[in-house]
């Protein structure tokens, strides 16, 4: 009797146990989760959550994003062009405040180092600095500013804010090493910044009138 119990509660595990492996152990151990598309996302496009869902992949990149890796895509804009269905990437996305809308009137502006008196060295992409302004002395500007209904911005003056795209080394390489921020092992000699047509026309007529700035973290 003993034995006839036994036997049927070996079948029953065994049972079990393919009924296991059919259904949960062959899909863990043959196949990964990764995040995909549900559909084709263009360039600039804001990834929402309910975009984002989870595909069996074989043998997929350890690089590709896990469901832990949602904040890596959610909430961000697409780089480029994403077909739907392909593993993704923490490089196909992008935070919103670092990219840069033409039809909005954004651009890509180019800082030259001769408008800035002092920055910190430790400038990286996506911080935020204000530009101060530091005015050229000159007695006849001066007296011009007294007599001026306009005098326009003074020194020591906040001309503008904004999110710093590129730091590039005298070489042109990209300054992006955040574990040597404080190190200083990497010179920074060229700053790009996110900027609106009318704010890059006027830092170039201050600087072009004899004006500096200041480049503070803001």
């Amino acid at each position: 009797m003993k034995r006839a119990i036994a036997g049927a509660v070996l079948i029953v595990l065994s049972i079990a146990g393919m009924l296991y492996w059919e259904l949960v152990g062959r899909d863990a151990l043959m196949y990964t989760q990764v995040l995909t598309v549900t559909r084709d996302v263009e360039p600039g496009t804001l990834v929402t959550r309910d975009m984002l869902v989870l595909k069996k992949a074989v043998a997929p990149s350890p690089r590709a994003l896990r469901l832990d890796g949602v904040s890596q895509a959610a909430g961000k804009e697409a780089v480029s062009y994403i077909p739907a269905g392909v593993e993704l990437f923490a490089e196909y996305f992008e935070d919103e405040r670092l990219t840069v809308h033409e039809d909005r009137g954004e651009y890509i502006f180019s800082i030259p180092a001769g408008w800035l008196i002092s920055y910190p060295q430790t400038l990286r992409r996506g911080d935020r600095v204000t530009f101060l302004l530091v005015r050229e002395e000159d007695p006849a500007i001066e007296e011009n500013l007294e007599i001026s209904t306009d005098p326009g911005p003074a020194n020591g003056d906040e001309i503008l804010t904004s999110t710093v795209l590129y730091v590039k080394s005298s070489s042109n390489d990209e300054v992006v090493s955040d574990q040597e921020r404080l190190g200083g092992a990497q010179t920074v000699s060229m700053i790009e910044i996110i900027a609106q047509r009318e704010d890059a026309q006027n830092l170039t007529r201050l600087a072009s009138a004899g004006d500096r700035f200041v480049l503070l973290y803001q």
